[in-house]
Order: structure tokens, then C-alpha cells, then sequence
């Protein structure tokens, strides 16, 4: 349900709770009862409609089916291509839970498993990301109880181990699925590199996924990339220019704290540039850092908006100086302006807009691309127990042991006949008479 709307039905239910309260005996009043009757009602019709849902999900099946019977009577409509969000999986009715995916990458060591406990509000010391790593989390909510559940995928490594993406996105939940890429501001040097690699393998990955569902003939595709465009809307100036991404992504810029006394030009330049690719690729926009409160429940509330579909963030900075805050739809290019090399020209022949290898060749002027080597880190493995694979590595050990031995055994033999003087004159002979005999007769 809509935060908007939730608020509305909880405001009506308690608001006739009061009346009945205030006006002591129902039956006094025709307009109290029926408000009684009624909410009985609603609560009888929610938990019969709960109950067919619950009856419908157990079925095995995947793709549209699983959404339509998520859906229930309204899901005839899911596939429509100007379907709302809530028929697309990504809100759902009052009565269904909400189950949505966070995808959360982007650059080595930039905070993000700081990111998901401070929005999963754990009180946990992070500990590093080993590979791809899996949590959830989880809220009720609704008269019913009802219990919405946020899958969380951490990529580790930066672009290293992006391959490992292909594995949880999936057919199944592309359509609730949202990208959270983290980058560590007090490394702008490789921001980009980052940036760049990931967001190509995101769009890469989707548009396969989209690609094998329009095959079968399926319409999410569709009414994924209307809703998408519906951010822009259809008075939006760069509506025509920007490549919108079909699913959700939302750029978070970490330690912004530590960037505060960067050379203004160069702070600027930076942030500059981060707006553009946002911008380009319909994507949200957010700077924070660990140690300042008020960012950290700004970027609680943006996943909580994603994860659980709760209200955006309202407010919108773009002034350098301080935490960049924008929503997907929000910017312009205008707004953003041209970089440095395209303003040094006379404005006859400036161009309005450039693409973005002239911003990524202005930004590599401020901040030159250092090239960082590539190391595999030992894990850990006595972190991760697993009885039955452990059972069996210490066979495989226990039997690469006695091999290692067979070999150095056979070895100090050769050696010790190799040390034999005549078994050596021996051999070196019936070497000898292997080879082709010797005949007078030629």
C-alpha cells in the first residue's frame, strides 16, 4: 500500500474509533453503527481476500502468473503497459505483502555493509564482504499484520566480482528489483571506472532479462520501461536525450565528510559530473556519511522508499558545497551545465548539450584515473562451517597428502639406483640395445 494511502486507512479507522468512543452508546447513533459494521467488514473482506492469496501462492510457478496471483483480482491488469507500480509487483494491494530485491554494489571498502545495518538498524560491527552475501530484512505493518520482506544482495570486491550479479538477478524478480551503487567519494580518481563498469553490467544484465521475456510475449518489459519514463514525465526537457534505466537505480556518493575541504572547483567538477550520469541514466542521486546523523536517515528513508515502497525524499540540493540530494526526474541538464572545456568556447559555438565522453574527459583533467592492481584476498573459511563440504575437503587433503608422499618416495628410489654405479652402467647398455642393431653385411 502506498504510504499516502496507508495513512489515509489508518486515520479513517482510528478517526471512528474516537467517534464510537466519544458517543458512548451505538445505538444512540445510525452513523456510528454503520461506521462499526463497516469496519468490521473491511477487516472480514481482508482477511477472506488474504486467505485466497495464500491458497494461490502455494502453487509452483514463476514470472507474470506469480505476480497476477500475488495481485489477486486486480492482477488481470498487471500487464498492461501503463499498469502502475503497485500492479507491477513494485506496490502491492493493501492486503498482499510487498517483497522487493536490493542489489548493493560499487567501490571496494566505500561502506557499504555500514549502509545496509544502519538501514536494517543493527547494531553490528561490520565485518568485511566476502564475494556475494545475502541478507533480508523485514516490517509489519497493516491491520492484518501483514509482513513485507526486502531481499539484500552485497557484491564485494568493487568491479572485480561483478559476474556474480548474473546469479541473483533473475527472471523472477526484475520487476522489484532495485540497484544501489555505493562509491567512495574520498577516492574520486576511480569514481568513474566504477561507475562505469557497473552500471554497464546492470544494463547489460537487465536488458538480457528483458530480451528473453519479450520473447515469450511477455508485456513487463513494457510497462517496466513506461513506468520508468513516467519519473521524467512528459514535459520534461531532456524526456528525448536521457537512456533511462528500465529498473530503479539509485547512486550513493559515501564519506562526504571527507571531501569537505577538497578545492572548491574540484568539489564542484565532481559533483557535476556525478549529476550528469544520474541524470543520463535516470537515476537518484544521494551523498552521505556515517558521521552525520541527519544524511544517515536521509539515505535510510531512500532505501526504505525502495525496499518497502515508503515515501521519497522531498527535498532536492544541488549546491556543491553541500550533500547532493536528488530524486530521479528532478534534474536537467540546464541545471547542470556544461563542463569546463565546452565554457571555455564562445557561446556561438557552444553546444547545450555534450555527450558524456567531453564530461568524462574534462573529469580525468581534475582527477587523473590511477591504475589499481587487482589482488584475490584469502578468506576466512573457518567463518562459513559447512559440515558435509568440510567432511570432504579434509578427505581430498588427507588423500593429496599420501600422494605427495608416494611421489617423494619414488623419487629417492630413482635417485638411489640413479647413485649405483653399475645399475647405472647397466641401464646406460640395454639403452644401447634398444636402439637399431649394427650388421657388417652393409
Amino acid at each position: 500500500m502506498p504510504p499516502e494511502d496507508e495513512k489515509a486507512n489508518a486515520d479513517w479507522v482510528g478517526g471512528s474509533d474516537e467517534n464510537l468512543a466519544e458517543g458512548g452508546d451505538s445505538a444512540a447513533s445510525p452513523t456510528k453503527a454503520k461506521l462499526r459494521k463497516d469496519l468490521w467488514a473491511l477487516i472480514k473482506e481482508s482477511k477472506d481476500r488474504e486467505k485466497r492469496g495464500n491458497e494461490g501462492t502455494s502453487v509452483v510457478i514463476g514470472g507474470a502468473a506469480l505476480a497476477a496471483l500475488r495481485l489477486g483480482e486486480h492482477a488481470a491488469t498487471a500487464t498492461q503497459p501503463d499498469a502502475p507500480a503497485a500492479q507491477l509487483g513494485m506496490l502491492t494491494l493493501s492486503d498482499s505483502a510487498i517483497e522487493t530485491t536490493l542489489f548493493v554494489v560499487g567501490s571496494k571498502s566505500a561502506g557499504k555493509t555500514s549502509l545496509i545495518l544502519r538501514f536494517l538498524d543493527r547494531d553490528e560491527t561490520p565485518s568485511p564482504t566476502v564475494a556475494l552475501e545475502y541478507t533480508f530484512g523485514r516490517r509489519t505493518r497493516g491491520v492484518n499484520s501483514t509482513k513485507d520482506v526486502t531481499h539484500i544482495w552485497e557484491l564485494a570486491g568493487g568491479v572485480f566480482l561483478s559476474d556474480l550479479l548474473d546469479i541473483p538477478i533473475t527472471e523472477a524478480n526484475i520487476h522489484a528489483s532495485t540497484f544501489i551503487i555505493v562509491l567512495d567519494l574520498s577516492d574520486p580518481s576511480n569514481i568513474l571506472e566504477t561507475l562505469d563498469t557497473l552500471l554497464g553490467k546492470i544494463r547489460a544484465r537487465v536488458a538480457k532479462i528483458l530480451a528473453g521475456l519479450e520473447q515469450r510475449g511477455s508485456k513487463r518489459p513494457k510497462a517496466l520501461r513506461n513506468y520508468a519514463a513516467k519519473k521524467y514525465g512528459s514535459d520534461h526537457p531532456d524526456k528525448d536525450v536521457v537512456n533511462i534505466m528500465p529498473v530503479p537505480v539509485a547512486i550513493i556518493g559515501s564519506k562526504f565528510d571527507e571531501i569537505k575541504d577538497m578545492e572548491s572547483e574540484m568539489r564542484k567538477m565532481l559533483c557535476k559530473t556525478l549529476r550528469y550520469v544520474a541524470h543520463m541514466n535516470g537515476a537518484s542521486l544521494l551523498f552521505v556519511s556515517q558521521k552525520d546523523e541527519n544524511l544517515v536517515a536521509k539515505s535510510r528513508q531512500l532505501l526504505s522508499h525502495y525496499a518497502f515502497r515508503g515515501s521519497s525524499i522531498k527535498t532536492m540540493t544541488i549546491d556543491h558545497s553541500k550533500p547532493i540530494v536528488m530524486m530521479a526526474g528532478q534534474d536537467t541538464f540546464s541545471g547542470i551545465g556544461l563542463p569546463p572545456s565546452e565554457l571555455a568556447k564562445d557561446a556561438v559555438g557552444r553546444q547545450p548539450f555534450v555527450p558524456y565522453e567531453r564530461w568524462k574527459a574534462d573529469y580525468e583533467q581534475y582527477f587523473p584515473p590511477q591504475k589499481v592492481q587487482k589482488t584475490l584476498e584469502r578468506v576466512d573459511l573457518s567463518k562459513f562451517p559447512e559440515p558435509a563440504v568440510d567432511s570432504m575437503r579434509l578427505q581430498k587433503d588427507e588423500e593429496l597428502e599420501k600422494m605427495r608422499r608416494a611421489n617423494e618416495r619414488r623419487l629417492k628410489d630413482k635417485d638411489a639406483v640413479g647413485g649405483v654405479p653399475g645399475l647405472a652402467m647397466g641401464n646406460i647398455g640395454k639403452e644401447k640395445k634398444k636402439g637399431k642393431a649394427y650388421s657388417r653385411a652393409k
